[in-house]
C-alpha cells in the first residue's frame, strides 16, 4: 500500500534507479532477518518424493472449482497490475502530474483495496461465501458496463479515472480473497501444494497481463476503463 508513495518520492528526489537500490537493501535486510530472527513454525514435515509431488499436483490441477477460483484471482488481480502498468503513463504523461502525485493517488487506491478486504471479512459473518461471490461478480460486471459509455464523455477526467480505479480496487478486494479462501479450503490436506499452484498461476497471469497492456498506448480514461 505504501510502496507507490515511497517509490514516487525516491524517483522524484533521486531518480528512477533509486527504487532498485531500495529493493536491494531491503531484500538483504529481509534475508538476514529470515535466517537469524524469524522462527520456523511448520514442523509437520513430509518427505520430498517425486511420486507424491506428481500425485498432489494432479489432484490440484484437475479440480475444476479450484482452477476456476485460481483463474478468477488471476483475472481480477491483473486489473490492479494493469493500473500499475498504465496508470503512471496516463497520470504523469497525459495528465501532467508528478511521480509523487501518482504515488499518493496509488496510495489511496491501495487503502481502498485494504478497506474492502476488511469489509469482506465482516460480511462473511452474515453471508455465505457463494452468495457474496455471486453478488460481487455481477456488481463488477454492471459497474464496468456503466463506466464504458461514461468514459467517452469524460475521457480526460482524472476524477473519472479515480472513481473507476477505486471501484475496481474495492471490488477486487472482495473477489480476490473470497476466491483464494474458497480455493485453499478445498485442499486443507495439501495446502502447501495448493497455495504454490495458486500463486504460480496468478503470477503468470498477471505477468502476461502486464506484458500485453505494455503495448497499449493510453491517452485517456477510455483505454483504462475498457481494460
Amino acid at each position: 500500500v505504501v510502496g507507490p508513495v515511497l517509490g514516487g518520492y525516491l524517483q522524484f528526489y533521486f531518480g528512477w534507479k533509486a527504487g532498485f537500490w531500495f529493493f536491494s537493501i531491503s531484500s538483504l535486510v529481509i534475508l538476514v532477518a529470515i535466517f537469524f530472527i524469524v522462527p520456523e513454525t511448520h514442523f509437520k514435515r513430509s518427505s520430498l518424493a517425486l511420486s507424491v509431488i506428481k500425485s498432489n499436483l494432479k489432484e490440484v490441477l484437475t479440480h475444476r472449482i479450484f482452477m476456476a477460483m485460481v483463474l478468477t484471482m488471476g483475472i481480477v488481480y491483473s486489473l490492479i497490475i494493469s493500473f500499475s502498468t498504465l496508470g503512471p503513463f496516463l497520470i504523469q504523461d497525459r495528465f501532467h502530474h508528478t511521480p509523487v502525485f501518482f504515488g499518493h493517488f496509488a496510495l489511496i487506491m491501495g487503502l481502498i483495496f485494504l478497506a474492502s478486504t476488511f469489509v469482506c471479512r465482516y460480511l462473511l459473518k452474515r453471508f455465505s461465501v457463494n452468495k457474496m461471490f455471486f453478488i460481487m461478480i455481477n456488481v463488477f460486471f454492471l459497474v464496468s458496463i456503466i463506466l464504458i459509455p461514461i468514459s467517452y464523455f469524460l475521457s480526460k477526467s482524472l476524477i473519472l479515472v479515480a472513481i473507476a480505479t477505486g471501484l475496481m480496487f474495492f471490488l477486487t478486494g472482495f473477489i480476490f480473497p473470497l476466491a483464494m479462501g474458497k480455493g485453499i479450503s478445498l485442499f486443507r490436506h495439501i495446502s502447501g501444494t495448493a497455495t504454490a499452484v495458486m500463486y504460480l498461476i496468478n503470477i503468470l497471469m498477471t505477468s502476461l497481463s502486464a506484458f500485453i497492456v505494455g503495448f497499449i498506448e493510453t491517452t485517456s480514461a477510455i483505454e483504462l476503463v475498457w481494460i
